[in-house]
């Protein structure tokens, strides 16, 4: 490798250095109140008469089965809107219900 090429590769490592510890020392510096904190629990939406309820919840388990879904788009735009307005993803409720449908006897 040519002096040039060394010289380049040795700055870009120390500019990578630099950038990794001023970012961690700002993560270090910044006040709890800046820090992303998780959102507050909010009341379970029970849909009409079908027992089902669908809420934020913390996470017991890791996830790591993955699975396909159909669905009209039409549903789907709809849950998502849904879930929106619950604060929680698609995926969260599609794993409660499972669960939830689960445990029904």
């Amino acid at each position: 490798m040519s002096k040039a090429k060394e010289d380049v590769a040795k700055a870009l490592q120390e500019r990578e250095v630099r950038h990794r510890q001023s970012v961690v020392k700002a993560m270090i510096e910044m006040p709890a109140a800046e820090q992303e904190q998780p959102e507050p629990i909010e009341a379970a939406e029970e849909q009409a008469g079908d027992g089902v309820i669908i809420s934020p919840k913390a996470k017991q388990e890791t996830r790591s089965k993955r699975v396909n879904l159909l669905a009209k788009p039409s549903t789907v735009k709809e849950a998502e809107k849904k879930c929106k307005r619950l604060g929680i993803s698609l995926n969260e409720a599609m794993n409660q219900f499972l669960e939830n449908w689960i445990q029904q006897k």
